[in-house]
């Protein structure tokens, strides 16, 4: 599949190649808090995301 050969080359190019699991984490961290404020989710808790009002 595609999709799991996109994942593989941003894990190598994020970290993983080197087995730094903190840069990997860093990264994926702010991939989510992008795609978040670009949809307009502003708060949330372990279960979910709100969305505005």
């Amino acid at each position: 599949m595609e999709i799991l050969q996109i994942i593989k080359e941003s894990q190598q190019q994020h970290g993983l190649r080197h087995g730094d699991y903190q840069r990997y984490r860093g990264y994926c961290s702010r991939r989510l808090r992008r795609l978040r404020k670009t949809l307009g989710f502003k708060m949330g808790n372990r279960t979910s995301l709100l969305g505005r009002k």
